[in-house]
């Protein structure tokens, strides 16, 4: 009985004043609405795990910690080789650095968000190819291209293998096209090259 004796005093009380009732009805949709928004947020950038990669479980990064170019510090190639020849706990070290470069030819010219990478950075990460190969020591000018890059600068060719893309002038040329599935070590910024 007290239930609805609370209801019904509950229901009086909204009836007596509309606009507090508008105005805390409002403040909880807000309220709502941006806990939504920032779960969806880190949701997307943190807790999902990276896809296209083999075993995302088993990665870890490694940075320098002088501190120099900010919180994650920048390593050099030189110290990259020093870490892969004396990492004895790890089972392979790989890696890379992203760059935004301009893709010209013969479509419209387009800058495209990319990284630079060690030749063994596809086979570290166990990222698979739906078209062609990953990168190998002997590549000079080569490039792998994301499936997005594949889908809409290349109309999905199937005959991409062996074209070049030219980026800040450079001509590189395509070796493979990555799975779907893989979208970069970032979340949130997808990787084109």
């Amino acid at each position: 009985m007290t239930i609805l004796q609370d209801i019904r005093y509950g229901l009086r009380m909204i009836a007596k004043a509309p606009g507090f009732t508008v105005l805390a009805m409002l403040a909880l949709a807000l309220g709502i609405a941006a806990n939504t928004t920032i779960f969806s947020l880190i949701n997307g950038l943190v807790l999902r795990p990276l896809t296209g990669v083999k075993d995302p479980d088993s990665l870890v990064a490694v940075y320098t910690s002088d501190y120099s170019s900010g919180l994650y510090g920048g390593s050099s190639y030189p110290d990259y080789l020093d870490f892969r020849d004396q990492a004895d706990r790890l089972e392979s070290l790989a890696a890379s650095d992203q760059t935004v470069l301009n893709a010209t030819g013969e479509s419209e010219a387009e800058r495209l968000r990319g990284a630079v990478v060690t030749p063994n950075f596809f086979d570290v990460l166990g990222v698979s190819i739906q078209l062609g190969r990953t990168l190998q020591a002997s590549d000079d000018q080569a490039v792998v291209i994301s499936d997005s890059l594949w889908q809409r600068r290349f109309s999905a060719d199937r005959a991409v293998v062996g074209q070049t893309l030219r980026l800040n002038g450079k001509p590189y040329t395509i070796v493979g096209v990555t799975d779907r599935s893989f979208r970069g070590l970032r979340l949130g910024v997808p990787r084109e090259f």
